[in-house]
């Protein structure tokens, strides 16, 4: 998974998680709307880290435990450390 789309998950998850009402208080729903205001799906890899940040602030606090986010969101970590499992690392190819 890109940048891009682990990005554009996150939006979507956070997004999910505002029209469920999980987002905890004025302060974490402050930096939500600050980020989906400033969002572009076309740049998304431009907000991965602030995305990325507050959804595991949110993940710290244990309002994701036992919801279809959480089991979604382990769902794409899962992909993201086979893939890199698999990959082998760029340096061991040799050209001659």
């Amino acid at each position: 998974m890109s940048r891009s789309d682990e990005a554009r998950l996150i939006y979507s998850l956070l997004d999910a998680a505002e029209e469920e009402q999980r987002l905890p208080d004025a302060v974490a729903a402050g930096k939500w709307l600050a980020l989906k205001l400033s969002f572009s799906r076309a740049r998304a890899a431009r907000a991965h880290a602030a995305l990325l940040a507050l959804f595991e602030d949110l993940e710290r606090a244990d309002i994701f435990i036992g919801t279809w986010i959480e089991f979604r969101w382990l769902k794409a970590k899962s992909q993201r450390r086979q893939k890199r499992a698999v990959r082998p690392p760029r340096r061991s190819v040799t050209h001659k």
